[in-house]
């Protein structure tokens, strides 16, 4: 049986990224996938443009968030959306940095789907070419706190001279530029946690994962390319006090989240506000 699946890319000031992010998956990709741009509140001339650069196109939605909800919410609109209007069953987050270089790129995620996976993802290959290596991430109450403390001393500039020695059950996990959520995950969670707005998201996924008894797929003979930092144009405040700022409530979220009870978890994953 054939599996619907829907496309959702976050837009956030960088509607020619976006652009060039569909056009490498029409140009790849054989099937039509219905694809949702979500424009996240952009302060530029972003939603015009894309509204009518895609007027009429076939299998390509825009819609306009009012203002910048943050990386999370932003995404449960375009889930919200595919899921009530086009009843998407697969539903893959693509960074609008991101650019297609397999055209069974979808067709190899689909594949190691069975019963019990929430979660598939596969290789990154950076704008310089190479690979980003997937790293083992836990998921307990201690590793989410010793992230938490980590960012807080990096803010602060103070040495954290601690090592992540936390026990307990891990996944390996890629950057969060490509996520494919799965019917199992829609079983449980209607999209992603909501109380983030840019750091902390994938480890937070993990929690939920983890919680509901998921796994995460790791599809090895595929990739797509990631030109990071494109994206978000504000990415030119990497290593600033307001990045830091960030990554500290992102971080806090996290360790809040693995101290949730899984009907709180339930209810934070959720595409509404």
């Amino acid at each position: 049986m054939e599996k619907s699946v829907g496309i959702v890319i976050l837009n956030y000031n960088a509607c020619h990224e976006t652009v060039k992010c569909i056009t490498s998956i029409r140009n790849t990709i054989k099937e039509l996938y219905q694809i949702v741009i979500v424009d996240n509140g952009s302060k530029n001339h972003s939603y015009e443009y894309l509204k009518e650069h895609y007027q009429g196109r076939t299998a390509i939605d825009v819609l306009k968030s009012s203002r910048n909800v943050g990386f999370a919410k932003g995404n449960n609109i375009g889930i919200k959306y595919l899921r009530e209007k086009y009843h998407s069953e697969f539903i893959l987050l693509l960074n609008s940095d991101t650019v297609m270089a397999d055209e069974a790129y979808i067709q190899k995620l689909l594949s190691q789907y069975r019963k019990g996976i929430g979660v598939i993802e596969a290789n990154v290959q950076n704008g310089k070419g190479d690979f980003t290596q997937p790293g083992l991430s836990q998921v307990t109450v201690r590793a989410s706190f010793y992230r938490f403390a980590r960012a807080i001393c990096q803010y602060c500039d103070i040495y954290f001279p601690f090592k992540s020695r936390g026990k307990g059950k891990g996944y390996l996990c890629q950057v969060g530029c490509a996520i494919m959520l799965t019917p199992d995950y829609f079983k449980i969670f209607q999209g992603l946690y909501s109380y983030t707005f840019l750091y902390g998201e994938e480890q937070i996924l993990l929690i939920l994962l983890d919680r509901a008894g998921l796994e995460v797929a790791f599809v090895e003979d595929t990739y797509l390319v990631h030109n990071e930092g494109k994206s978000t144009p504000c990415a030119t405040l990497q290593g600033s006090r307001k990045k830091d700022r960030k990554a500290i409530k992102g971080y806090w979220q996290a360790f809040i989240a693995s101290c949730m009870s899984y009907k709180t978890l339930v209810k934070a994953a959720s595409t509404g506000e």
